[in-house]
């Protein structure tokens, strides 16, 4: 839905000049009044916007199943869903790193979906961007 009202803002000026270039001001006129009205309204406001964020999730690499059957369900119930997961293990340190991308339609700020995540067992650090 970004840029939906961008794009049919450059359709409707595109039409506008065609119908004032063509000599149709009753068109024009009206067409103005009812797209000035509309955008008054401002209807694009009312769509909630969509945010993602990387949470960065570490622990051991033996663990890394279960972190991330946990971690699946964690976000669930904070407001987020789940768009993907990637997973990077170490050989040389034995860590593992999970790298969760959250959709949420509200900005999370605070340490409550921090906390929440470190609850589970097998994690040793939670990082945020």
């Amino acid at each position: 839905m970004r840029g939906l009202t961008t794009a049919a803002r450059i359709w409707f000026v595109a039409a506008l000049g065609i119908a004032v270039g063509q000599w149709l001001c009753a068109i024009s006129f009206a067409s103005t009044a009812i797209a000035i009205l509309t955008l008054l309204a401002r209807p694009a406001h009312r769509i909630p916007s969509v945010g993602y964020q990387s949470v960065h999730v570490s622990g051991r690499a033996e663990d890394v199943e279960a972190i991330e059957r946990s971690c699946r369900q964690a976000p669930v119930t904070i407001g987020f869903c789940i768009a993907g997961i990637s997973a990077r293990l170490s050989k040389e340190t034995g860590g593992a790193k999970l790298t969760l991308r959250l959709r949420t339609r509200n900005a999370v700020r605070g340490l409550k979906p921090s906390k929440r995540l470190l609850d589970i067992p097998e994690v040793r650090e939670v990082t945020w961007e």
